[in-house]
């Protein structure tokens, strides 16, 4: 009988030990590349539902109306968003409206703080939702849903209210803030840009956040809400906003500050989270913005 040689028998062993690692490497990468939008959309317990968001502005005195848009080729509405108009004596078409882009992270009754703040500065506001969160939608959001459902949100405010698109002002939070550069793109003769705690890209933000050392970022993170050059190329004013809720926020939205074409503004707020929006400094930078745009037309 012929002898199994012991030293071939470590190498098949090993071989198919390291064969196992890579192996179980793929599978975590491709796990990651599928389910990344869990990560980036990760929303903030608890969690109520969008429905809520009504009743909620109507007890705190804000008449607000519920409505659906971007319908389908088969009549389906694939959004819904909160139409918020201006102070009472005021024409929605000679007054600012903000369009909000908010957070990845954020549900509409969590985004409710932000829209009462901008209606207390007596202008118009429009607060959607992401496609992928509602019991109707098909799939799971992703960067680019939410880029597009940007523009879709744009386009009801311009041809279902009539309202220019130079007296629309968009705000995006975090994610947002890219969601609100790229639907400015698409119409660059917006009024401004107003962006809270904006990032170059979340990339850094999840491998900080999860921990992720090992994973080729570059290749398995592909909705990373980059701003890229596009800020550099926006010439209508801009107000970056930022606050001390993470060490890493103030650091971000300087490098977006840095390169975002002139004419911009960036303010420091001490305040953080939903008390953001309570802050007399908010208050004064948004107002500010907001009142300067409005004499410029």
């Amino acid at each position: 009988m012929e002898e199994v040689s012991g030293r071939w028998l470590v190498r098949a062993i090993l071989g198919t030990v390291v064969l196992a690692a890579i192996a179980l490497y793929c599978t975590i990468g491709l796990l990651f590349y599928q389910g990344q939008w869990q990560f980036v959309f990760a929303r903030r317990a608890p969690q109520p539902a969008a429905s809520q968001l009504l009743p909620l502005l109507t007890a705190a005195g804000v008449l607000a109306e519920r409505v659906s848009f971007d319908y389908s080729e088969t009549g389906h509405a694939q959004l819904e968003g909160w139409w918020i108009p201006p102070a009472p004596g005021r024409e929605p078409q000679r007054t600012t409206v903000v369009l909000v882009c908010p957070s990845a992270r954020s549900t509409p009754v969590q985004n409710a703080p932000l829209a009462q703040a901008l209606h207390r500065l007596g202008v118009g506001v429009f607060l959607f939702d992401y496609r992928g969160f509602n019991a109707g939608d098909a799939g799971h959001p992703s960067q680019k849903k939410a880029y597009a459902d940007g523009i879709a949100a744009l386009t009801y405010l311009k041809n279902t209210r009539g309202i220019p698109a130079q007296n629309i002002v968009l705000y995006g939070a975090e994610a947002g803030a890219a969601v609100a550069v790229h639907t400015a793109t698409a119409s660059s003769d917006v009024a401004g840009l107003i962006l809270e705690n904006p990032q170059p890209s979340l990339k850094a933000q999840v491998q900080r956040e999860q921990h992720i050392h090992m994973l080729p970022l570059f290749l398995v993170f592909r909705d990373r809400f980059a701003l890229g050059d596009a800020l550099a190329k926006l010439q209508m004013p801009k107000l970056i906003l930022t606050d001390h809720d993470q060490p890493e926020f103030p650091r971000g939205a300087a490098a977006v500050y840095r390169n975002a074409a002139r004419p911009r503004q960036m303010v420091t707020l001490d305040a953080s989270g939903a008390k953001i929006y309570d802050s007399l400094a908010w208050q004064r930078a948004v107002g500010s913005f907001l009142f300067a745009l409005t004499q410029a037309r």
